[in-house]
């Protein structure tokens, strides 16, 4: 069944900051399927939308929306930065410690490479 677009991006705009509403309860008030809401998430992150599992911490963000969120702000000041935590719901700290997160992968990344190593040292489980 297709549903109209704009329907989709009501829907999608439920999960995304500040309401980060639970797809289960999204599912039960639109009366679509959680996997047709599930499929539709997924294919707004890969297109780089920031839509976390319904919690603004950073636990509750999976490693790409952490990186949208660090790509969308790497280049704000902070009071652009401040304001664009207010328009999504979020704590400016939330995306300072994915930033700084993010920084530290890389780094690593870029000096296993530089000293020819094949493999990255165990991270922990938790972006």
């Amino acid at each position: 069944m297709g549903y109209p677009k704009e329907r989709k991006e009501a829907a999608l705009k439920k999960m995304m900051p500040p309401n980060n509403q639970p797809i289960s309860q999204i599912a039960k008030t639109e009366g679509i399927s959680e996997a047709t809401l599930y499929a539709w998430r997924a294919d707004a992150r890969k297109s780089g939308r920031l839509l976390p599992d319904g919690d603004t911490t950073p636990e509750g963000w999976n490693a790409s929306d952490k990186f949208a969120a660090v790509l969308e702000t790497a280049s704000l000041n902070d009071a652009e930065l401040s304001a664009w935590c207010r328009e999504k719901g979020l704590y400016p700290d939330v995306c300072q410690h994915s930033c700084r997160v993010f920084k530290l992968l890389l780094s690593l990344v870029f000096d296993h490479h530089r000293l020819g190593l094949n493999t990255l040292p165990s991270l922990a489980p938790s972006l």
